[in-house]
């Protein structure tokens, strides 16, 4: 009987991983652990020897640990590098992103076909929860590369 009762349980959770509500939980945890990485990744590469790195929109120096991943196209493309450059809180938060400028930015540093290409895959991509998976361990990966 315990045993039984068991496999029910067992049955129970793998129906569960089938549901909407299961999906949206694995997507959110995992969408919060690759950004975690993916903007200390973005915040960290480029600092100089002392820990320091650039405001994109500002050009401000600052310690890494007090930056932030900007996006500019926001909600869209959240871990693709083309579309994040580290930000000081003043830009990034204060300005919401002082988009105008990173965009004249962008455009002068990469080029018109680019940012159109930019602006097409913010409009077409999706992340899924298959795609995070892959994902995070690629992060975690340069991550360490970081750190050394």
């Amino acid at each position: 009987m315990v045993i039984r009762m068991k496999e029910k349980a067992k049955a129970k959770v793998e129906k569960h991983k089938l549901t909407k509500t299961y999906d949206k939980k694995t997507f959110k945890s995992l969408h919060a652990k690759c950004w975690k990485l993916i903007s200390l990744i973005v915040r960290k590469d480029g600092a100089d020897k002392n820990g320091f790195n650039q405001c994109y929109t500002c050009g401000q120096k600052i310690k890494w640990q007090e930056l932030q991943a900007g996006h500019y196209w926001h909600s869209k493309l959240d871990f693709d590098r083309r579309n994040l450059r580290p930000q000081c809180p003043m830009c990034n938060t204060y300005f919401s992103g002082r988009l105008a400028v990173y965009g004249t930015r962008l455009l002068r540093d990469n080029g018109e076909e680019w940012v159109h290409k930019l602006a097409h895959d913010a409009h077409t991509t999706i992340y899924k929860t298959a795609d995070l998976i892959k994902l995070l361990p690629l992060l975690e990966e340069e991550a360490k590369k970081l750190d050394n």
